[in-house]
């Protein structure tokens, strides 16, 4: 019974320098992955030598990498500024930066820009600005700001008109934004103004 316990006791392993050194550069279970050792082995070599447990050394964050924040995935940020991406998401929530879209950049728009959204309609402020209704509407929803304007929705009247004209100009006469009109009108599966008589020179082509 005595001789078995021998057998599977493994042999001691004396510490090289290269070891010591490494000691509390590293958390002690970190240490032992790499040296390939125990737990309790690299905490009692630590003790034994007088030394202190690791501690994760702090990083303050540069004006320079705050800047950064917002304008790519928290992943890419972090490559670049060599931070995991986790830290580079709690900084940008800390900061109150919204999530970066590859579809509404976040360089893209100036502060006073920004001012805009939620003092006015989203046509009036496509007009100002002179970006699309729908890159302001998803400027808009990513920043968490309500519509001032309350959804008006068209009248049968309203739909006739769609496709007897461009949609620049069916909006001017309803009071709408040019790229409503063309939504609605494509939501109906009108064609555009222009294209009812190539529709139908080939539905009759068709036809006969």
């Amino acid at each position: 019974m005595a001789a078995s316990k021998q057998k599977n006791k493994l042999p001691y392993r004396l510490w090289t320098r290269t070891e010591d050194s490494l000691i509390g550069k590293f958390s002690d279970r970190e240490l032992a992955r790499l040296l390939r050792r125990s737990v309790a082995a690299v905490q009692v070599r630590r003790i034994g030598l007088g030394m202190r447990k690791y501690r994760l050394k702090i990083n303050p964050w540069e004006r320079w990498e705050e800047k950064v924040l917002g304008t790519g995935t928290d992943r890419e940020i972090g490559k670049r500024l060599g931070r995991t991406g986790a830290c580079v998401a709690a900084r940008r929530r800390l900061l109150k930066i919204p999530k970066w879209d590859k579809y509404v950049p976040w360089n893209g728009w100036k502060s006073g820009e920004d001012r805009l959204l939620g003092r006015m309609t989203d046509g009036e402020v496509s007009r100002r600005t002179g970006r699309s209704l729908y890159g302001v509407r998803g400027r808009r929803h990513l920043l968490g700001v309500k519509s001032p304007a309350t959804y008006r929705p068209f009248t049968r009247a309203e739909d006739r008109l769609l496709g007897t004209d461009y949609d620049s100009a069916i909006g001017q006469k309803l009071g709408r934004h040019w790229q409503t009109v063309a939504q609605r009108r494509r939501g109906l599966g009108i064609p555009a103004f222009g294209q009812w008589s190539s529709q139908r020179k080939f539905k009759l082509r068709r036809s006969s």
